[in-house]
């Protein structure tokens, strides 16, 4: 909700506390979505290097947990990113990435 009432700055902080409460529980298949949505956040805020980590990390544990519309999410997360800083190539690189994922899904 923070998200689209144009607050990222909040809507970080409270994702900060969501990562700490999940990690301390494990919760892999929720830091994905939390660093990933963390990692949007950042992106509207410019801060294209801490977005980036953060997606990565998302990423990361959405490959543990083998959540292949995580997955996707996240590289279309990393299209975004680039496609802010106007690296078209790379952008559709990331985008293609996502769409070879969840093409192959029903949900």
């Amino acid at each position: 909700i923070l998200l689209f009432l144009n607050q990222p700055e909040n809507a970080i902080s409270w994702y900060k506390k969501a990562i700490v409460i999940a990690d301390s529980l494990k919760d892999v298949n929720n830091l994905s979505a939390y660093y990933g949505a963390m990692g949007e956040a950042l992106v509207k805020l410019k801060k294209y290097k801490e977005a980036e980590k953060a997606i990565l990390a998302a990423l990361n544990y959405a490959k543990q947990t083998e959540n292949i519309g995580q997955q996707a999410v996240c590289f279309t997360n990393l299209s975004n990113l680039e496609l802010e800083q106007n690296n078209f190539q790379k952008s559709i690189e990331y985008g293609l990435k996502a769409y070879e994922l969840i093409k192959p899904e029903t949900d």
